[in-house]
């Protein structure tokens, strides 16, 4: 496994249990594609899914949704290779405990 690979495990670990210690009622799921690792929030009691995270699997690049299908693209919020994402501390305590 490559350096990349390891931190976008390591990020996907970190940011889950961020969101655990924030939401109880929802979860963090995700898929991974081609070129994308899809995060996205589950809520327990309904299973409703939505996508908030795509992290490119080349770059580490942590990219905003445009939609359930595809990252936007331009909006690069980190990288998995930086130290804490490259996220001000902040971000990691805010509504959902990630943003």
């Amino acid at each position: 496994m490559n350096t990349t690979a390891q931190n976008i495990a390591a990020a996907i670990e970190t940011i889950t249990e961020r969101v655990a210690g924030v939401a109880t009622y929802q979860h963090v799921g995700h898929e991974t594609g081609r070129k994308y690792v899809r995060l996205f929030l589950e809520t327990k009691s309904t299973g409703s899914r939505s996508v908030f995270y795509f992290i490119d699997t080349t770059t580490g690049n942590i990219l905003g949704a445009k939609g359930w299908k595809g990252p936007n693209r331009k909006m690069i919020i980190g990288n998995v290779n930086e130290d804490n994402f490259g996220w001000p501390e902040r971000m990691f305590h805010g509504g959902w405990g990630v943003y």
